[in-house]
């Protein structure tokens, strides 16, 4: 029988529209409550990035001086790597965000998840607004703290601890 033929009785319809409204109202208050989640996760989004530009170009401009001073120019020349020159001054993990690697490199800087094979996920970084949206806020932070407590040569040590040998 084609469902156009149905004679539903009038309790049966009052109940579907009744269930058809209140569905309705259930489906534009999650729609509302979507469009409250994305606006705020926007502002959070936005705001990180805006606190992240900061610690970004601190990072850039310090990774910018290291690249220029003599000392840094050699550290880069006898860098450990056969294929490419570069030198990592960050590789610490905050819980709750992805693992990174911070490296300076003759041009730039890079950045990779510090697994064993990291190099297949190098990614270069060619601007602080780079740095910004690829590495979440609270490294970048903790790469800053790593520069102004000196922890950041100690990780340039460790990734060279034959440099004294040879």
């Amino acid at each position: 029988m084609p469902d156009g033929n149905i004679q539903f009785p009038c309790e049966i319809i009052k109940l579907a529209e009744r269930f058809r409204t209140l569905r309705l109202e259930r489906e534009k208050i999650a729609k509302r409550e979507r469009r409250k989640e994305k606006a705020y996760e926007k502002y959070i989004r936005t705001r990180r990035l805006a606190e992240g530009l900061k610690y970004a170009e601190k990072i850039f401009s310090w990774a910018s001086s290291f690249r220029r001073n003599k000392v840094g120019k050699e550290l880069i020349r006898k860098s450990h790597t056969m294929d490419r020159k570069i030198i990592y001054f960050f590789d610490g993990h905050i819980e709750e965000t992805e693992k990174v690697r911070l490296a300076i490199l003759p041009t730039g800087l890079s950045i990779d998840s510090g697994a064993r094979y990291s190099k297949l996920y190098e990614k270069k970084i060619g601007s602080p607004s780079d740095l910004t949206i690829s590495v979440d806020t609270r490294v970048l932070k903790k790469a800053c703290e790593w520069i102004d407590n000196g922890r950041a040569w100690g990780c340039i040590q460790r990734h060279f601890p034959w440099l004294d040998k040879k």
